[in-house]
């Protein structure tokens, strides 16, 4: 279900099956982002072993890096 909270597209969905309404980000060139907080409430490391660190974005305080895993 897709909806609106104040102008900001939210799509209700379930990621690897954990539900929740999630932001959709119609300008981010990734598939899907999931910041620390949430991950480390759902998720644990050992649960996706193959993963990288990389620059992930580019922000007036320098570079942006994340950890890409497939899921």
């Amino acid at each position: 279900t897709l909806t609106s909270e104040q102008g900001i597209p939210v799509v209700e969905a379930t990621i690897d099956g954990v539900s929740g309404d999630f932001v959709l980000d119609t300008g981010s060139s990734s598939s899907l982002t999931l910041f620390a907080p949430f991950v480390k409430r759902h998720f644990s490391a050992e649960r996706y072993p193959s993963r990288f660190e990389a620059v992930t974005g580019l922000g007036i305080g320098g570079m942006l890096r994340g950890e890409y895993v497939r899921m």
